[in-house]
C-alpha cells in the first residue's frame, strides 16, 4: 500500500473466511483506507461464497459497502457475462 498513489485503488481476491483479517488489516494501515467494497463470489447462484473481491481506495473516507454476489457460472455452466468481463481484463471497471 505504500506504493499506492493518493486515491489509488487496491483490489484483492481472497478466501471469504478471511474477511475479518482483511478488514482489520485495511482499517489498521498507517494511512487512511476507505471506500471498501466487498463482492462475494458464488460459483453458481444459491451457492455459498468461497471467495470475495475486496476493493478499496487510499485516503478515502467513504463508508464500506457490500454488493450483491458475483455469480461465476450460469445454469448452463458457461461463464456469466460479469465473470467473462472480469476474466477479459476489465476488473477495475467492474462495478454494480
Amino acid at each position: 500500500m505504500k506504493k499506492l498513489s493518493p486515491r489509488g485503488t487496491f483490489a484483492i481476491i481472497h478466501d471469504a473466511a478471511r474477511i475479518d483479517d482483511i478488514i482489520f488489516a485495511l482499517k489498521n494501515f498507517r494511512e487512511p483506507i476507505g471506500a471498501i467494497e466487498i463482492f462475494p463470489i458464488y460459483s453458481r447462484r444459491n451457492d455459498v461464497a468461497k471467495r470475495i473481491i475486496v476493493r478499496c481506495k487510499k485516503n478515502s473516507k467513504k463508508s464500506p459497502q457490500i454488493f450483491p454476489p458475483l455469480v461465476v457460472h450460469d445454469e448452463d455452466g458457461k461463464y456469466s457475462s460479469e465473470a467473462a468481463n472480469i476474466l477479459s481484463g476489465n476488473f477495475l471497471n467492474f462495478s454494480r
